[in-house]
């Protein structure tokens, strides 16, 4: 097992404290806290399902997973979002939805807040809430199966503003789309044509632009931060928006059948889209600059199209020139200039992953935490330990040096330490 490297980058993660609060860009404005470290939403810090690392080397073989905290918890697919104060998921008690925040350090509690009766799951899946909480230093926002949009102070749990979305408009699973803070707005998305995406203003969630040209069931927009843009996956099109006014700038026809629970990833001048019928990549010019008013990569073609690679909710992950991912529950490397397969793994059976640093961190369906490198070479496992008694389809965070995972009976969190060697004191 290569574990040195897996130690030691966490080590100084958590010795270094990265990730203290940033200022403020505007005092109206909330902000997530430094983009490197915290995992404030859906997809971590960045929208990708990554956070970068220190790449360092260490002198010590011996690894384990301490555990710092554990809780019970309830049934729901929402992911765990992190701040400096808080970590902030969601779930049912039977009978009532709740958002729970506790203490990242110890899991002490800070608040519970009543999401209203808990939304009954049909058609296969669970009961609870579907979306993940968005954290900023401030300010907390979710939203609800049924189109609720809240907004919370994020130490108290005291409701600041909330705004509901249009029944009429709802999925058939539920609204499950997670919110999304992107430059001065507060992006939420889920409906049907004429009401599916709307920008709020983040301290008052008031309207700011609406968009309805194409459905959204449960896709969640990702915001390029290189380009400036909105990426809106919708059932029929690929689109950018213009933030400011919500303009498309330009539409590409993917062509798939069940976009479903996805978000595009931006990578090395491509935007990969994810659903149940496999993977494309689009190709977009490079972004220039002042080149246009939105600075926008338009036009786009596709690049490639791989449908080998399907049946699974988990989303992408990137590094250098691969993707890594899930296809059925085996864990897949694809170079992201064909889209041809490097390696796919049976060992890894999993459903969410997420990126650390050059490590793969994922849960498989036994309830034990993977780690294994990023390497298009082979799957190269480091560790694996058993962390809940089953798996779930919701994938870790990391967050200054802990990794947090759920499911739909309890909480959980870890941070590696290296064992004393023997003659050792502890």
């Amino acid at each position: 097992m290569n574990c040195k490297r897996l130690l030691q980058t966490f080590a100084l993660l958590s010795f270094l404290g990265v990730g203290l609060e940033v200022a403020l860009a505007a005092p109206a404005t909330p902000q997530v806290q430094n983009g490197a470290n915290f995992w404030s939403g859906f997809r971590g810090p960045q929208g990708d399902g990554s956070v970068e690392l220190p790449d360092l080397s260490g002198s010590s073989d011996q690894l384990e997973l301490k555990e710092v905290w554990r809780h019970p918890l309830g049934p729901g697919y929402s992911a765990i979002a992190v701040s400096a104060s808080a970590l902030v998921t969601a779930f049912s008690d039977g009978k009532r939805d709740w958002l729970v925040a506790r203490r990242p350090e110890t899991g002490s509690l800070l608040w519970k807040f009543d999401l209203g009766e808990t939304y009954q799951g049909h058609d296969g899946s669970m009961d609870g809430p579907l979306s993940t909480p968005l954290v900023t230093p401030d300010l907390t926002y979710f939203l609800t199966p049924r189109g609720k949009v809240h907004g919370l102070e994020t130490d108290t749990g005291k409701p600041v503003w909330e705004r509901a979305l249009p029944a009429a408009s709802a999925p058939f699973y539920g609204f499950t789309a997670s919110p999304l803070l992107a430059g001065p707005q507060l992006i939420i998305a889920g409906g049907k044509v004429g009401t599916s995406l709307w920008a709020l203003e983040p301290t008052t969630g008031k309207v700011i632009w609406q968009d309805a040209e194409d459905t959204l069931h449960y896709q969640t927009p990702a915001f390029d931060s290189t380009s400036g843009e909105l990426l809106v996956l919708g059932d029929q099109f690929l689109r950018s928006l213009d933030l400011r006014t919500g303009q498309t700038l330009w539409r590409f026809p993917h062509g798939q059948s069940s976009p479903g629970y996805s978000q595009p990833l931006a990578w090395q001048q491509r935007i990969v889209v994810s659903s149940l019928d496999g993977l494309l990549a689009i190709k977009s010019q490079e972004v220039t600059e002042g080149r246009t008013a939105g600075g926008t990569r338009g036009p786009v073609s596709e690049t490639w199209r791989n449908e080998t690679v399907a049946r699974s909710y988990a989303l992408p992950v990137a590094l250098d020139d691969h993707l890594y991912t899930f296809s059925g529950s085996g864990l897949v490397a694809l170079d992201v200039a064909t889209g041809s397969i490097s390696w796919k793994s049976r060992a890894a059976r999993g459903r969410g992953l997420i990126r650390v640093g050059s490590w793969l961190l994922f849960l498989n369906l036994l309830g034990e935490l993977v780690a294994a490198e990023a390497k298009p070479e082979a799957y190269l496992e480091a560790a694996r330990w058993p962390v809940l008694k089953v798996g779930s389809y919701v994938p870790p965070s990391f967050s200054e040096g802990r990794i947090f995972v759920r499911n739909n009976d309890e909480i959980a969190a870890f941070e590696l330490t290296s064992k004393p060697l023997q003659g050792e004191s502890p």
